[in-house]
C-alpha cells in the first residue's frame, strides 16, 4: 500500500511516513524547548527593566535631594568665610545676647560704635569670678 506525500507526484511508504512524523516530532519538540527559552529569556529581562526602573526612579527622587542639598549650602549666609568678619552683626543674635551677658556690669558708653569678636573675648577673659584659664571664644 503506497500513502501519497506532501509533494506532488511522490508515494511513500509507511516506514517513510513514520520517520516523517518522527522528524516533525522532533522539530516541533525543539522548537517547543526554544520558545520555552526565550519566554524564559523574556521574563528575566521584563524583570531587569523593571528593577532598573525601580533605580532609575530612586536616582531621580535622590538626585533632587542633592540639588536641594546644594541649592541650601550655596545660600550666602551658610558659606563658610575665609575672611570672618570681626563685628558681630545682627544675624549673630547668641553672640550679641552673650557680650551683653558679659559686658553688663562694664561701661555702657563703649567707646567702639560696633560689637566685635575682640570685645566678646576680652569680656569673656575677665577675671571676675570666673576661675583661671577659663576658656576664651575664638
Amino acid at each position: 500500500m503506497t500513502w501519497l506525500c506532501s509533494w506532488p507526484g511522490r508515494t511513500t511508504t509507511p516506514p517513510d511516513r513514520i520517520r516523517y512524523v518522527t522528524t516533525f516530532l522532533r522539530q516541533k519538540a525543539s522548537f517547543d524547548l526554544v520558545h520555552l527559552a526565550q519566554e524564559l529569556e523574556l521574563r528575566r529581562w521584563r524583570t531587569c527593566l523593571k528593577q532598573l526602573g525601580e533605580v532609575n526612579s530612586r536616582l531621580v527622587k535622590e538626585g533632587e535631594a542633592a540639588t536641594l542639598r546644594i541649592e541650601s549650602m550655596a545660600h550666602p549666609d551658610l558659606a563658610i568665610n575665609p575672611r570672618p568678619n570681626p563685628i558681630i552683626s545682627c544675624r549673630d543674635a547668641a553672640f550679641s545676647r552673650l557680650l551683653q551677658i558679659l559686658d553688663h556690669d562694664s561701661d555702657h558708653g563703649r567707646s567702639e560704635p560696633f560689637r566685635t569678636y575682640e570685645a566678646l573675648n576680652q569680656a569673656a577673659g575677665d577675671p571676675r569670678g570666673k576661675p583661671p584659664g577659663h576658656p576664651r571664644l575664638h
